[in-house]
Parts: structure tokens; sequence; C-alpha cells
């Protein structure tokens, strides 16, 4: 409704406005200090993990070494031809035959043993002979010398020597008899019935020679 008078007053609307300032929670360098920290802690981190996997795979390394060493062997092992007879010989071992004994000797060092009484090496050094490496070096006075002898290997037992002969099959080639029964496949037998199943090895009747040698002993002969 207008005034007196006819004349029109426009009112004019008043808009308020409200502007919030919302203050940091971290100011500018603490969030660069604390970055800082971050970044050093998880470098920390990462140095102990690096290191950590580094140890593992050095042990992991070492046990594989280890590990593929016995395979090894038992890979060689098993691709041997059995023992299949012995035989004592007065002579040395026949072509095919393996010598199945021997006992290395280190042999004895050239030296002095005065009265008998115990063993002094040279002053001057000597080979195996006895001769001295050095002609112009003195020993002292030796009553008993004994002069040296390079080592050698024993193959005999009593002047005997034990021969070994291979047959039949490789282990890792040999039939087996079933686990589950212990029976030889059809058209084999056993080549022991004390053996346990695992160990049993199984052939033709035709190839019980070759059946390995799985004790041997020394024994007193009437």
């Amino acid at each position: 409704m207008g005034p007196p008078g006819g004349t029109t007053v426009k009112e004019e609307e008043t808009v308020i406005t409200t502007v919030t300032t919302v203050e940091p929670i971290y100011s500018r360098q603490k969030f660069i200090s604390m970055a800082k920290k971050s970044i050093f802690g998880s470098a920390c981190i990462n140095f102990l993990l690096s290191l950590i996997a580094l140890i593992m795979i050095a042990v992991a390394a070492a046990q594989a070494k280890i590990n593929i060493q016995s395979v090894k062997q038992v890979v060689d092992d098993w691709g041997y031809q059995p023992f299949v007879d012995i035989i004592v010989r007065n002579e040395n071992c026949r072509s095919g035959e393996v010598t199945l004994f021997g006992n290395y000797y280190n042999g004895v060092r050239s030296g002095c043993d005065d009265d008998l009484m115990g063993y002094t090496p040279y002053k001057c050094p000597r080979d195996n002979s006895g001769k001295k490496k050095d002609s112009s070096c003195k020993d002292e006075e030796c009553k008993y010398k004994i002069s040296g002898f390079s080592g050698s290997t024993n193959y005999d037992i009593n002047r005997r020597r034990m021969c070994g002969v291979r047959g039949g099959l490789p282990y890792k080639d040999a039939v087996r008899a079933d686990f589950s029964t212990g029976q030889c496949p059809s058209g084999y037998v056993a080549c022991s019935s004390r053996t346990s199943v695992e160990n049993t090895i199984c052939v033709t009747s035709n190839d019980l020679g070759s059946c390995p040698i799985t004790y041997a002993a020394f024994a007193t002969q009437n």
C-alpha cells in the first residue's frame, strides 16, 4: 500500500553475506616438517625390509647350494650299477673289477731319533729321500737318521685284495616290488625275501646273478 498522494516507493531488500574464514589446522612449516619425518621414516622402513630380504636370499642360496650337492650325490649314486660279486685275489684286480678297500698312508718325514728316545726333525729341511734341500745348511749331531718316504695307498688286507664286480641295472632303473602288496611284477622274482619292500629289487629268474650284494662280512675260515 503506497503513501498518501499516490506516490509509490520501492522497498530495497538488504542482502547480508556472511564470510567465514577457516584457520588451517597445520602451518606450512609444520606440514613440511611432518612430510620430512614421514619420508625419513619410510626410507628407514624400506632399508630394513631390503636388508631382511637380502639376508633371506643369502640364507636360501646357501641352503640351495647344500641341497643341490646332496641331490647330485644321490643322483650319481643311483646311476651306478650295484656290486653283484666280490672276488678275493692275490694280485691286482682285473679289468672290469673295482678295488673295494684302500688305506692311504701319509709316509714318513726325514728326521733324527737320538738314542731311540723320540723323533726329532732335522734342523735342515730335507726331501722324502732324506737329502738336504740346501747343501750349505748344517745339521746338529744325529746318531740315528731316519730317511723319509712319500705316502702311498695300500689296497691289500692280509696280502689279499678285494675286487668288486658291478652288474645288473642301476638303482634308478631297477624293477621294484609293489609297495602296497610287496610283490614283484609278473615275470619277476625278488632278489631277497629279507629286504624291506622299499629295498626289494626284482629280476627275472634268469638274472638272479645280477642281484646286488646287500651284506658282506669278514669271517675266520676253519
